[in-house]
Parts: C-alpha cells; structure tokens; sequence
C-alpha cells in the first residue's frame, strides 16, 4: 500500500487525537469530568475503531477507559444485538 500524503495525515489526526484522548482520561474515568456521557458513547467508537489500527499502543488511559466503558451493561446489550464495535471484521475482509 503506497504511503501517500493524505495516509500519513490521517495517522497523523488519529495519533494526536488519541494522545489527547489519553491526556484527558489521565486524572479522569470519563471524558467529561461530570461523567459518563455522549462523549464517551461517540468517542468510545473512535477508540475501539483507532484500536484496530494500533493506535491505542502506549495510551494506557484510553485502554483502560475503553475496558471500563466495554464493561458497561448497556454497551454489552447493544454489542450482543448489534455485532462488533470495530472495524476490524471490514479489515479482515481485505
């Protein structure tokens, strides 16, 4: 797969946002610091999606935020009715 300029942009978007990610998540269970909310249910999406990708190596508060949010019972239900969170089940079929 040829690197092209827009392939390293975009590594480069997902890095830095997942360092953020993993800054804010650094003295925090959630996203905001009120709570579990959207943010963690969008963002929890990106994470899982970024993972599949490695770019959750080195980011131990993402992980551990992805764990916790993994653990929650609504997320399991939609998980057992809806399929996979990740795209890893499309990467496969490269």
């Amino acid at each position: 797969e040829a690197d092209t300029g827009a392939a390293r942009y975009g590594r480069e978007v997902a890095s830095d946002a997942m360092d953020l990610m993993d800054r804010t998540l650094a003295g925090q269970d959630y996203l905001l610091p009120s709570g579990f909310s959207a943010a963690d249910i969008q963002n929890g999406y990106v994470a899982a999606s970024a993972e599949s990708f490695g770019f959750l190596e080195g980011r131990t508060h993402v992980r551990a935020w992805l764990d916790r949010l993994l653990a929650r019972d609504g997320l399991k239900a939609a998980l057992e009715k809806g399929g996979p969170w990740t795209l890893s089940s499309l990467r496969e079929k490269d």
